[in-house]
Parts: structure tokens; sequence; C-alpha cells
């Protein structure tokens, strides 16, 4: 008798003890969510710095970048697989010039959100200003095939991007927030889908694939890009290199027509154009491009460089 109630008594020491446990770690699973959120609304940031430095309207400051990040590490930390927050992270890194942890950040944010365009595109620069062009095509072939509407929908329901602006900011200072991130996303993300294919074409240059390149540039030139001209120039240019020298002619002549200052396209014009013997206008734009080659090389050089967007 005694030794079944001693054994009565160790199982529920055993079964108290275990509940004990249990409860202290749902208790601080929770607390953990819970306290996530207060983290989350404490150390919020405004976003004006960010937007204006992303638009080249203020310099750098590394304190405040210092600060960003840590605000993004509580968010990787109490927030786990948060697309955002790793592309943030991405973003201030970059900023300060660690390239490695950007680019690692970056693909976390496209493995956790892949239909997210900005993430794709932002890595895809990293890639194209580091001169990977490799990879850049996989990640941009499918970024340009994304739906806008998903990347505008998550803008919208984010927490991150929401919570960015300060309860210390002014009306206007809001209007500002949500202007630049919201209602007004369509024209920023066009002018994204432009770089995309413009980076996009120039590394299917870099891989002298000029049949995707063709292919491509046809289907972009379809939606009136801003970037026109060029868009006009990478089809031509893939053109000539195919042996379609009439076709490369007149694509190449509506981008010269477009913007006559750019030597590149004045010389790929005048290559087209000796191909069909037409020797003296060939020699003419080969000249111009020349002499325009001299004035221009820096900012040639400037043009082949693209930013990280504020994703």
């Amino acid at each position: 008798m005694r030794n079944i109630t001693s054994s009565i008594f160790k199982f529920g020491r055993l079964t108290a003890a275990l509940y004990l446990s249990s409860f202290l770690v749902l208790s601080v699973v929770v607390d953990r969510h819970r306290y996530g959120a207060h983290v989350l609304h404490a150390f919020k940031l405004p976003i004006k710095y960010l937007v204006q430095y992303a638009d080249h309207a203020v310099p750098f400051d590394q304190e405040k970048f210092d600060a960003y990040l840590r605000y993004f590490n509580y968010v990787e930390q109490y927030v786990p697989n948060c697309s955002e927050g790793y592309a943030m992270q991405g973003y201030c890194y970059y900023q300060i010039g660690q390239k490695q942890k950007a680019r690692a950040y970056y693909q976390l944010a496209v493995q956790s959100y892949p239909e997210f365009f900005w993430f794709s595109y932002n890595l895809a620069v990293i890639y194209f200003n580091e001169g990977d062009f490799k990879k850049i095509i996989p990640l941009l072939e499918k970024a340009t095939a994304l739906d806008p509407k998903t990347t505008i929908a998550l803008l919208g329901s984010s927490r991150i991007y929401a919570d960015l602006g300060g309860d210390e900011e002014t009306a206007v200072d809001q209007e500002f927030t949500l202007t630049r991130l919201g209602h007004k996303m369509g024209d920023r993300l066009k002018s994204g889908y432009e770089s995309a294919y413009e980076m996009l074409l120039i590394s299917y240059e870099k891989q002298k694939n000029y049949q995707a390149m063709l292919e491509s540039g046809l289907v972009f030139t379809s939606f009136n890009p801003r970037n026109m001209a060029t868009m006009l120039y990478y089809v031509g240019m893939a053109n000539y290199h195919l042996g379609h020298f009439k076709e490369a002619v007149s694509f190449l002549k509506e981008s010269v027509h477009r913007d006559a200052q750019d030597p590149d396209k004045l010389y790929y014009f005048g290559l087209a154009l000796k191909e069909l013997h037409e020797n003296q206008l060939a020699q003419a734009a080969l000249d111009e491009a020349e002499l325009l080659r001299v004035s221009v090389v820096d900012r040639k050089e400037d043009s082949q460089k693209f930013d990280l967007r504020i994703f």
C-alpha cells in the first residue's frame, strides 16, 4: 500500500511539473508574440528620411541607417519569415556598403514572397551593379511576368511599410507617406518594370542571347514605355546581330529620332545602314557617333547603373 501511495505522489509531482513547464513555455510563446507587437510599435521610425534618401533629396546619414537596421532586426526577431523585414534590412545594408548582407537578405525576401515585384527587382539591381548578368536573367524573367496587382496588394496590407511612420508625424508627413508608398504606386511601379526590362535586355546582350533580347524587347515596346528610345535601340541591336538588317534600320532610325545624343544608338544605326549599302548615310552616322562618344562617356557609364528602390 505504501509503495502504491508513493507511486501516486511521484506521478502527481511529475504531472504537476510537466503542466507547469508547458504553461511556462506557452506563456513565453504567447508573451513573445504579444511583446513583438509592442516592440514594433515602440521602435517604429518615420518613413520620410528613407523616402527622401531614395529620391536623392537628402544626404546619407549613418546614424539614421543604424537606427533603421536596429528596428528591422527587431522585426526579424519577433516576426519570423517577414519578407518585408528581410527586404528593408537588405536595403539598409546595401546603403551602408555591406553588399553581401544586402544580397543575402534580398534572397530571403524573394524566397519568402516571390510574387512581390520589388524584392526581385532590388536583388537584380545588386547583381547588375556587380556585373553578375547570368543570375539576373531568370530572376527578371519571372519578375516582369508578375501581376502588378499582387505587389500593390502587399503594399496595402503590409504592417512593415505601414508602421514605418511614427506617431509624432504631422498630418503633412502622414500624407507624404501615404502618397509615396500607397495611392500613387502605379507610376513608381511602372518605372520599376521599365528599368527591369532594361536590365533584362542588357543582360541578354552581355550573354549574347539576341533572340531572347529581340522577343522581350518587342513585348515591352508594345507597352509604350517612357524609355521607348532605349527599348527601340535594343530591339534594333538584336535585329542587327540576328542579320535582320532592314528591321534593324527601322527600329534604330526611330530610336535615334527620339534620342540623337546617344553614340551607341547612332553607331548601330550606322552599322545597319552599311549592311544595306547605304554607305554615305552610314558613314555620317558613324562619324557623329564617334564625336558624341568622347563627350558623353561619363554619362553613359552612369546610365549603366541602377539604384535600389525603397522596398
